[in-house]
């Protein structure tokens, strides 16, 4: 299956600040997208990223999002995952770092 039919991202800004709606596969041939996609939204006063149409996430995936929070935090930007699916929010339990993250 070709990368861009595995997983898509929609930026969308709002008065808080920016979206990012992730849906399909984070996996290792599509994190690398979505790890240029949360730094290029960089500057905002607030990034989420929604979650809620991811139906597969793996370490990959949990790297990008990490990546992206250390980003922010550096950056002075609030940074939240929105709406994780059931399969996101599992991964996010299972490796812990649904501690360490502001879920919504």
């Amino acid at each position: 299956m070709h990368e861009q039919l595995r997983m898509g991202t929609s930026v969308h800004d709002d008065e808080h600040g920016r979206r990012v709606v992730v849906t399909g596969e984070v996996d290792p041939l599509t994190a690398p997208t979505l790890a240029s996609v949360l730094q290029d939204t960089l500057p905002t006063p607030r990034l989420a990223v929604d979650l809620a149409g991811v139906t597969f996430l793996d370490s990959s995936g949990l790297r990008a999002i990490v990546s992206a929070n250390k980003a922010c935090t550096d950056a002075g930007t609030v940074f939240v995952i929105a709406a994780p699916s059931d399969v996101a929010r599992r991964v996010l339990e299972i490796s812990g770092l649904d501690a360490h993250l502001t879920i919504e």
